[in-house]
């Protein structure tokens, strides 16, 4: 009996061996399954995405000659790029849309005094963030003491104790605005051509050119006064003041500040005041709260070859010839450098039957888990700059994003853990002092928030993003 009870309980060992092998030889299959499943997918994705990139490019070739007259760029998906049953392979615009840099200030041309008029920053910390200047990417105005991420990036922080921006800086900063040498096209100036440069010494081939632009008798006159004032062309600004005194109407000078450069670099930190904020317009030279309101509200009612003058402000009374003067080194009128998120992944299409195309759709709905309507699976998401400064537009991949929003989500998860109290810490054989008394709690501190939108390391990236 002994011996066929042993037989019998080895024979129960072995085959619950064999079940549990088999069943752990089941669940890696399923496991294997599922991650083949699931970088496939991914791979997928990140093939629909490129697609989109290549979309992008090809429509801002298109649209290359509109943005440099002043236009929006735009960029309208979701895009199928493929179908299977009830699931579309998509790319699409994420976020905020299309954002345009030029309309923001450039953090690494801008004075201090112009710094401290923006929101959050006083004199002292103007000084601080000039002090690290210039930086590559916005992340590097970190460096200067007292700008917090808080401060720069915002915070989606629930806690109302926390000091929070009006206004985050990057909001309201880039860096390396350009405006490139290719007229807008105010008055007959034909949009993108290349503008004179007036820095030179007068020739007759520049006087060729001003007469081709403008007239022989406007060519002959600017020849011979450039001739007489050879240290009136460094900047807009000083040629502009000149052209007025020579009494020239100053309505009359935006054709004039269209078609002529005064170095071999594109423009710099000049501003596009037809998208720019209130609090942009308000820290630019001769501006100020009061006239940056105006501008505001006056550019909607405007039409589109009225907003192209550089000018416009003056000609419609919003600043007077002192200000727009001075102003018009900062002043510009379209943005050449575009921001886009574009998204790419598979999207369900509930209005088409069942609404299971997979394994694993059958077992989201088994478990109950029925996903948002318009909500990516699979998404892979990229920041791309679409720069239209060149003879031809450039998509540049400015970072995988993919997990932006989860990264930012868990910093704040766990900038909400409390540090333990010093007075909290003691030794076990140390007596409890019940006479003294209680102390409060140490606040509990608050971590870093990644930048909204900060560029993720990944295979396409080279830079730090937007």
């Amino acid at each position: 009996m002994n011996r066929r009870g042993t037989a019998v309980l080895a024979v129960l060992v072995v085959l619950a061996a064999g079940a549990l092998a088999g069943t752990i030889a089941l669940l890696s299959a399923r496991v294997a399954a599922d991650s083949a499943e699931a970088t496939a997918l991914r791979t997928q994705s990140r093939l629909t995405l490129r697609s989109g990139v290549l979309a992008v490019a090809a429509e801002a070739a298109l649209q290359r000659e509109s943005v440099l007259a002043g236009g929006d760029f735009a960029f309208d998906p979701p895009a199928e790029l493929f179908r299977e049953g009830n699931v579309a392979g998509v790319f699409r615009v994420a976020g905020g849309g299309l954002t345009p840099l030029d309309a923001r200030l450039d953090v690494n041309t801008a004075t201090p005094e112009m710094l401290a008029l923006l929101p959050g920053i006083d004199a002292a910390l103007a000084a601080e963030i000039a002090g690290v200047l210039p930086v590559e990417s916005l992340a590097g105005l970190l460096a200067a003491e007292g700008v917090t991420p808080t401060l720069l990036y915002g915070s989606e922080s629930d806690d109302p104790t926390e000091a929070m921006p009006d206004v985050p800086l990057a909001a309201l900063l880039t860096v390396g605005s350009v405006d490139p040498h290719l007229a807008i096209g105010v008055g007959d100036i034909d949009t993108a051509t290349e503008r004179i440069r007036l820095d030179l010494e007068p020739d007759e081939q520049m006087r060729e050119k001003i007469a081709e632009l403008y007239s022989d008798e406007v060519a002959e006159f600017v020849i011979a006064m450039l001739r007489q004032l050879p240290g009136t062309r460094n900047s807009r600004s000083e040629f502009l003041g000149v052209l007025n005194q020579t009494g020239m109407d100053l309505r009359d000078g935006g054709a004039w500040m269209d078609g002529a450069c005064f170095s071999a670099t594109p423009g710099a930190g000049r501003v596009d005041i037809n998208r720019a904020s209130f609090e942009v317009l308000a820290a630019l030279p001769g501006v100020g709260e009061e006239r940056a309101a105006a501008i505001v509200d006056a550019r909607g009612g405007l039409a589109a070859a009225d907003l192209a003058d550089p000018l416009w402000p003056y000609k419609e009374g919003l600043v007077d010839e002192e200000a727009m003067i001075g102003s018009i080194d900062r002043f510009t009128t379209r943005s050449v450098r575009w921001v886009l998120r574009l998204e790419a992944g598979t999207l369900l299409d509930d209005d088409r039957g069942v609404g299971i195309d997979s394994l694993a759709d059958a077992r989201r709905a088994r478990a109950g888990d029925r996903e948002d309507a318009g909500r990516l699976r699979d998404r892979v998401a990229m920041d791309l700059l679409v720069d239209f400064s060149g003879p031809t537009p450039v998509v540049v991949p400015l970072g995988d994003v993919t997990i932006a929003d989860e990264v930012a989500q868990l910093g704040r998860l766990l900038g909400t853990a409390p540090e333990q109290d010093p007075a909290d810490s003691k030794e076990p054989d140390e007596p409890d002092d019940t006479d003294a008394p209680a102390e409060d709690p140490a606040s509990p501190t608050r971590g870093e928030t990644p930048a909204p939108g900060e560029a993720m390391d990944g295979d396409e990236s080279g830079s730090e993003g937007p």
